[in-house]
């Protein structure tokens, strides 16, 4: 079960990931922190073209690389959370985040949920949903 605990570290993590714009050890280190070592990472936008990052990752060093990828296209605008549920297993965050791809120079803003399963203190998947096609607009020259 996902405790409070829990809840108050994913969200002391997505504000190093705003305040830092995803650059630097920081936090990608904090989310390692929460991440079980066998953590399944999905999106909704697996399929997009130019969002070579979004593919299923299925461990804490697949992660590594999904945060590689993901800030080698992409500079973070911003990423605001705007509300937590917590229930049993499980926290989902809502919010808005911007980026603006590197290559093309174009920039997105979209709405984006995380639900994320917890066992033991430890996060064992994350499900991302976002506006895939925005972003791929933006990734296409």
């Amino acid at each position: 079960m996902a405790s409070g605990a829990d809840l108050e570290r994913l969200r002391d993590t997505y504000k190093i990931w705003n305040d830092t714009k995803g650059e630097g050890d920081r936090p990608r280190n904090a989310w390692l922190e929460l991440f079980d070592d066998q953590i399944r990472i999905s999106s909704m936008g697996e399929a997009s073209r130019g969002l070579s990052f979004a593919k299923p990752r299925h461990s804490r060093r697949e992660a590594v690389e999904f945060f590689l990828e993901l800030l080698k296209e992409w500079k973070m605008e911003h990423w605001s959370p705007e509300s937590f549920v917590h229930q049993g297993d499980h926290i989902a965050m809502f919010g808005r985040c911007a980026w603006t791809h590197r290559g093309t120079n174009k920039s997105m803003e979209c709405r984006i949920a995380h639900l994320w399963t917890f066992k033991d203190g430890k996060a064992t998947e994350v499900i991302e949903v976002f506006d895939s096609a925005l972003a791929a607009a933006a990734a296409t020259p």
